[in-house]
């Protein structure tokens, strides 16, 4: 899909995760003894939900950078991705297309 609409994307699904507890997750983990330092802790939306409940950022900074970081992240995955040759982007709209590469993927393995 084009890069704007994915950057749409990723904003409409951070807000959807942040609608959907995210925040309260990540406070119930800290108050469980979790330090922001583990590794996991560190990943994309617990950082960011961290900082925020450790008033290092207000809460507007804290979503910002999280989808920021999130757009980051996918374009990393793009660039990862358009670099294997084997790769075969699909359209929202190719699941008839996918569905044939799967099955002659299958008949090809079965050989």
């Amino acid at each position: 899909m084009e890069r704007e609409e994915l950057y749409q994307r990723i904003d409409q699904r951070v807000d959807l995760m942040v609608n959907r507890g995210l925040l309260a997750e990540v406070k119930s983990l800290l108050e469980a003894g979790y330090s922001p330092e583990l590794k996991s802790m560190k990943a994309l939306g617990y950082r960011h939900m961290a900082a925020f409940l450790s008033k290092a950022v207000d809460w507007d900074e804290a979503v910002r950078t999280l989808k920021r970081d999130t757009r980051h992240y996918a374009k990393r995955q793009m660039t990862w991705f358009k670099a294997d040759p084997e790769i075969v982007w699909l359209g929202l709209d190719g699941m008839d297309e996918a569905e044939t590469r799967i099955k002659a993927f299958r008949t090809q393995c079965a050989q």
